[in-house]
């Protein structure tokens, strides 16, 4: 082989004759050669280029959708981030769209949860919006995320629990301060200071 990529779900995407096709673990075609660009598997689909376009194709090789998709991310949790016609959206593993493309901005989901529409809020795994007027500053780790949430007619640093629950974070911190927050860990979130950490 030309190269041969790690394995993933089995199968190993690995250069031939100058295209890419899947082997299983004994080194037998799973998927014969002929595609320009092929990627790990991930949740029983995996991203080709070929003469059909780019697009997603299952462990038989059939193609799982068309080539309409713009961008995408790898499946995690049963879907894959996927940009079409200029919005985003979620895509099931048998080609079905989970979530309608439907968001000018989206990440992919932590914990069931992920910010969508430049970042106002969080959806949840069916498109629901779960929580407004706010801006997601960490992806939803250990069951909490930090977001801003307007409060009171102020802009605060929150707390966010899977539950729906909020708590201000108390810090003496001014409002011209930049400020970044990592996901939590271990219960902690890291609070970054223009170049030192609190």
């Amino acid at each position: 082989f030309q190269y041969a990529a790690d394995f993933s779900e089995g199968l190993a995407a690995v250069g031939y004759r100058g295209y890419v096709g899947y082997i299983d673990a004994k080194g037998e075609w799973s998927i014969p050669y002929g595609y320009d660009e092929g990627h790990a598997f991930h949740c029983g689909m995996a991203w080709t280029n070929g003469n059909a376009g780019p697009g997603f194709i299952d462990r038989f090789g059939l193609r799982v959708t068309g080539s309409a998709i713009e961008k995408h991310s790898d499946c995690q949790g049963g879907m894959a981030r996927v940009k079409v016609n200029g919005s985003y959206g979620f895509l099931h593993a048998s080609g079905r769209m989970l979530i309608a493309a439907r968001f000018e901005s989206v990440s992919d989901f932590h914990e069931g949860f992920a910010a969508a529409d430049k970042d106002s809020t969080y959806i949840d795994r069916t498109g629901t919006a779960v929580y407004d007027q706010l801006v997601p500053l960490t992806p939803f780790s250990n069951g909490k995320a930090v977001a801003n949430k307007r409060v009171g007619g102020a802009t605060k640093h929150v707390v966010l629990s899977n539950d729906g629950s909020y708590e201000i974070i108390r810090h003496e911190i001014s409002r011209t301060d930049s400020v970044e927050f990592s996901p939590f860990s271990e219960g902690l979130t890291a609070m970054t200071l223009g170049s030192g950490a609190g």
